[in-house]
C-alpha cells in the first residue's frame, strides 16, 4: 500500500464551489489551463465533485448541488442552500474554504476559539473519513477558519487521482481583522497554513490560492 507523508496539521484539500460540476470545471480550464477528474457523490449531503490533485497529500475539490440527487433533509454544507451563496456561484464559482488534516479530529475541534461543529463521520466506496461541520452548513469565519478532516484508512485520496502536474505554492486569506482569525489558527496550529491579509472594512473575507501549473503560476479566488 503506497503511504504518504504525513505531517500534521496540513492542508489537506481547498474547496471550489460552483453552481454545477460543468461551470466549474470550464472555470479550472479557463484558469488553470487543466481540467479535474470525476469524483464522487456525497449521498448524505446531495452534493457532486471532480477533483484535481495538487500533490501527493493535497487536492482541490469542485463542489455544487447534485440536481439529481434527493434533498437532504438537513442544511447542505458549505452554505450551499444559502441564497447568498447561491447568487454568489451563479456569476462564477468561488474559493469558499479549505480543510486541515490531522491525525485527532476530536481533539482540535475542542481546542479551536471558533466553534467547527460537530465531528460526522463519512465514507464512498473505500474511502471513510471525519470532518468536522456545523449543524446548519455554515462556513466559520467565511471558509477562512477551516473544517478538519481525519482519514481513517490509507491510502490518502490524492494518492489516487491523476497526476495533473498543478501544486499549491500559497494560500492567503483576506479579513479586516486579520490578527484575530490568525489567533483562531494557532488553537488548531494552522497559523503557518495560510498568509492572512489586510482587507479593506466593509469588504467580504475571501480565500486566494496561488497554483503551479504547466501553464505557470495562477491564482483561484
Amino acid at each position: 500500500m503506497q503511504r504518504y507523508a504525513m505531517k500534521y496539521p496540513a492542508i489537506d484539500h481547498l474547496v471550489l464551489a460552483a453552481n454545477s460540476l460543468d461551470e466549474g470545471a470550464d472555470y479550472f480550464l479557463k484558469n488553470l489551463n487543466v481540467r479535474p477528474q470525476v469524483g464522487g457523490e456525497h449521498d448524505t449531503m446531495g452534493t457532486h465533485n471532480r477533483v484535481l490533485r495538487l500533490g501527493q497529500g493535497c487536492y482541490l475539490e469542485v463542489i455544487a448541488i447534485n440536481q439529481r440527487a434527493r434533498k437532504p433533509e438537513h442544511p447542505r454544507w458549505f452554505e450551499l442552500d444559502t441564497h447568498t451563496m447561491q447568487e454568489e456561484l451563479r456569476a462564477r464559482p468561488r474559493l469558499i474554504t479549505w480543510a486541515i488534516r490531522t491525525d485527532r479530529i476530536e481533539e482540535l475541534s475542542q481546542r479551536c476559539l471558533c466553534p467547527l461543529g460537530n465531528v460526522k463521520s463519512m465514507n464512498r466506496g473505500d474511502l471513510y473519513w471525519r470532518l468536522t461541520l456545523t449543524e446548519d452548513g455554515h462556513l466559520p469565519e467565511r471558509g477562512l477558519v477551516p473544517f478538519l478532516i481525519q482519514w481513517d484508512k490509507e491510502p490518502h485520496p490524492a494518492t489516487l487521482m491523476q497526476e495533473s502536474r498543478c501544486g499549491l505554492i500559497k494560500l492567503y486569506g483576506y479579513h479586516a481583522q486579520p490578527a484575530a482569525i490568525t489567533h483562531i489558527l494557532e488553537s488548531v496550529g494552522a497559523e503557518n497554513l495560510i498568509e492572512m491579509k489586510q482587507l479593506e472594512s466593509g469588504s467580504s473575507p475571501y480565500l486566494a490560492a496561488v497554483i503551479d501549473t504547466p501553464a505557470g503560476l495562477k491564482m483561484l479566488t
